[in-house]
């Protein structure tokens, strides 16, 4: 496990040795503390950085900036997800993550590219746009019955 924490080369075996004993998470050259072991030792707030939050915690916050803003740029989109993907992530890897992210809520009908390659814009399709509109009425619908009870 020291060699995990020092990121060092670790081998075939102790590899699955660690795997075994449900001690390491990740891909081989990418592993890290399992998190039964970070919440042993006082390390969840790394263990989540480095782990990452799941896809759909991503794609809310774009959904939540495009509803917000209007459009996001790529470069906007890069800003606002850069600091929150993996701590294991290289810069290259997270550039990657992030484009293969839009590319799959694209083909998924949620957004759509109003710009150039080198300017994007993305934005809702029309038929996204009404389901964040009627989400977005439906959690001041909510608010209005938590006050009025």
């Amino acid at each position: 496990m020291d060699k995990v924490q020092k990121k060092a080369p670790v081998t075939d075996e102790e590899l699955k040795y660690l795997r075994k004993n449900n001690l390491v998470e990740g891909r081989k050259g990418n592993i890290y503390l399992s998190k039964v072991v970070a919440q042993k030792t006082g390390q969840k707030g790394r263990y989540t950085k480095v782990a990452g939050f799941s896809k759909q915690y991503y794609i809310d916050l774009v959904i939540q900036a495009i509803r917000t803003h209007g459009s996001m740029s790529r470069s906007e989109i890069d800003e606002l997800l850069f600091d929150k993907l993996s701590d294991n992530l290289d810069e290259l890897q997270k550039k990657n993550k992030i484009m293969n992210l839009i590319q799959e809520m694209r083909r998924n009908g949620e957004i759509h590219n109003e710009g150039t390659r080198e300017l994007s814009k993305w934005c809702f399709h029309k038929s996204s746009q009404k389901h964040a509109m009627f989400m977005k009425e439906t959690y001041i619908y909510v608010d209005i019955i938590i006050y009025v009870n």
